[in-house]
């Protein structure tokens, strides 16, 4: 898939690849613009809660898929959509890079399994360690 970079302008692209792969599903299925716009905000929600530069996001991606049926009337998987979301180089435009046609089970959860890159990893790590400080490993074993 190509991808496509999540604006308003590019609503109907967005919506035309959702309409691929979900055919007439819409229950526990990605299936609008405003669903993907709203998981790409959510990334950037999530980077600027845990101080990530914005140089240090781009490449990150993240995998969405709505949750499964709650009903007990429920007893096989139902059709769903797994989306692939990247942020771009300048660290706050997000593309849609895949769309699956994928399963959901009962009971199932949502799925936001965000990951980034080694490097704004590593500058979070540092920025944590610097932010709270690192107890001695023997003071550590004191206090447990």
């Amino acid at each position: 898939m190509k991808k496509i970079k999540i604006t308003e302008a590019n609503a109907p692209a967005i919506k035309a690849a959702l309409d691929a792969i979900n055919g007439k599903a819409t229950a526990f299925t990605v299936h609008t613009f405003d669903l993907v716009d709203s998981v790409a905000r959510l990334v950037g929600q999530e980077f600027n809660d845990a101080d990530v530069p914005l140089n240090d996001r781009a490449g990150a991606m993240v995998t969405y898929q709505r949750s499964g049926p709650q009903a007990k009337s429920y007893k096989y998987a139902s059709v769903s959509t797994l989306i692939t979301i990247q942020v771009g180089a300048d660290g706050k435009t997000c593309y849609l890079t895949d769309v699956q046609r994928s399963q959901v089970y009962p009971d199932q959860n949502e799925r936001f399994d965000l990951r980034m890159t080694a490097k704004g990893n590593a500058h979070w790590l540092t920025k944590c360690g610097t932010r709270f400080g690192v107890l001695p490993s023997k003071t550590a074993a004191l206090s447990a």
